[in-house]
């Protein structure tokens, strides 16, 4: 699912929010142009996605509720759009929006969902925003798997994977997640826990078979460090889709291919 954007063509918020600058975008690892508040790429992203969500997530609004479901609604998509973590992003909502609830508060209102709910809502506004796609009659699409690390500070957990990537911590949380790109845009399908447990090609069938539900894959990329599993490529092959994958560095793959025999060893059908 696309990260939403706060909606800022009707808000009274936005002379606040132009404040905020210019947006860090990343695309496939690399570092995009910053766009400003009101540049064509910031407005696409806005309407594509903010009408899909509002009204569509349940954060347990009562009657005498200080925040209302789209206050705590914009404070998350604030975090998700700066980075931030809760409890200093939450201050610095607060500085531009009229209301905005602290880290205490979005938390709890957070932690009175469960699982199940946050996966009936997801799958309900992914199904909208797909529905709305393939009426583009996109014939196949070009998925790409990534795997992705958040820094853990805190106890170790079972769902805490240990990690090297990282200044002041070993630990962290990683996701795996299923992406198509349409039209330069990457629009996250489907995203699942990597756990010490977890096996990587069960995770990878999953997000495959969730993603053949709603289009035709062309071809499957993979970050490098796929291709040393060959369970992984084998589960690929399983669903009868070609694959691109780079492979480690070695001195005995850089052998074969500049043996120079006129045949392409790295030819393969997927």
């Amino acid at each position: 699912m696309v990260l939403p954007r706060i909606s800022i063509s009707e808000s009274k918020n936005l002379k606040k929010l132009k404040a905020l600058g210019r947006y860090s975008i990343k695309r496939r690892g690399w570092n995009m142009p910053e766009p400003k508040a009101n540049s064509k790429f910031f407005r696409k992203i806005n309407r594509f996605s903010f009408g899909f969500i509002e009204g569509k997530i349940d954060f347990h609004e009562k009657a005498n509720s200080t925040y209302n479901d789209n206050e705590i609604l914009q404070t998350l998509f604030f975090l998700s759009i700066k980075n931030r973590y809760p409890e200093n992003g939450c201050k610095r909502c607060k500085e531009i929006m009229e209301k905005s609830p602290d880290a205490n508060t979005l938390y709890r209102r957070i932690n009175m969902k469960d699982k199940e709910e946050i996966l009936r809502e997801f799958f309900f506004i992914q199904k909208e925003i797909i529905t709305r796609l393939r009426k583009r009659r996109i014939k196949r699409i070009i998925a790409f798997i990534d795997e992705h690390e958040i820094p853990w500070y805190g106890k170790d957990n079972p769902y805490v994977n240990g990690t090297k990537n990282f200044d002041g911590t070993k630990l962290c949380f990683k996701y795996i997640t299923i992406n198509a790109l349409i039209d330069g845009y990457k629009i996250c399908l489907f995203a699942l826990p990597v756990t010490p447990l977890s096996r990587k090609d069960k995770l990878v069938d999953e997000l495959l078979k969730v993603a053949k539900k709603w289009f035709r894959i062309g071809i499957v990329l993979f970050d490098r460090g796929f291709s040393k599993d060959s369970k992984i490529l084998k589960v690929v092959e399983k669903h009868g889709l070609k694959y691109l994958a780079p492979i480690e560095k070695s001195q005995r793959i850089k052998r074969i291919a500049n043996f120079g025999d006129g045949v392409n060893p790295f030819y393969h059908m997927h």
